[in-house]
C-alpha cells in the first residue's frame, strides 16, 4: 500500500504509550490518575498538567483545559491535597456543564466521592 494512501491516525495513536504528544501530559481518559497507591507519580505529572493547562488558557481551547484541571484534580487528590483537588475538580466542572454533559457527570461523581470522604456538601457548578 502505498504511503500516502494510508489512514491518517490520530495524536493520541502516534503518542508514545502513555502520552500525549502535543503537549507532553499523560493521557489517560476518564480515568482517575495516578492509580490509588502511586502517589509517588502524581508530582511530575502535575507538572506537565499545569504546564498544558496554561498552554490551553492561552490557546482557548475549553474541552482540553477541562481534562486537564480534571487530571490536575486526581493528581491532587493523590498527593493528599483536598481542597486543591475539589477546586480543580470544581473549575472543570463549571466549564464542562456547558460543553459536555456526560463528562460533567463524572467530575461530578469525583466531587461527590471527595465530598463523602470529607463529610462537606456536594459542590454544585454556577
Amino acid at each position: 500500500m502505498p504511503r500516502d494512501s494510508a489512514p491518517a491516525k490520530d495524536q493520541h495513536e502516534l503518542a508514545p504509550q502513555g502520552a500525549f504528544p502535543a503537549w507532553g501530559f499523560p493521557h489517560h481518559g476518564s480515568q482517575p490518575y495516578p492509580p490509588p497507591g502511586r502517589a509517588g507519580e502524581a508530582i511530575p505529572h502535575l507538572e506537565c498538567y499545569e504546564r498544558s493547562f496554561g498552554l490551553f488558557r492561552q490557546l482557548g481551547d475549553l474541552h482540553e483545559q477541562s481534562e486537564v484541571l480534571t487530571h490536575i484534580g486526581d493528581a491532587r487528590l493523590a498527593l493528599g491535597d483536598m481542597e486543591s483537588a475539589r477546586r480543580a475538580w470544581q473549575e472543570a466542572l463549571a466549564i464542562l456543564d456547558g460543553l459536555h454533559p456526560a463528562d460533567a457527570a463524572q467530575v461530578r461523581a469525583r466531587l461527590h466521592s471527595l465530598s463523602s470522604a470529607d463529610g462537606a456538601p456536594p459542590a454544585r457548578a454556577g
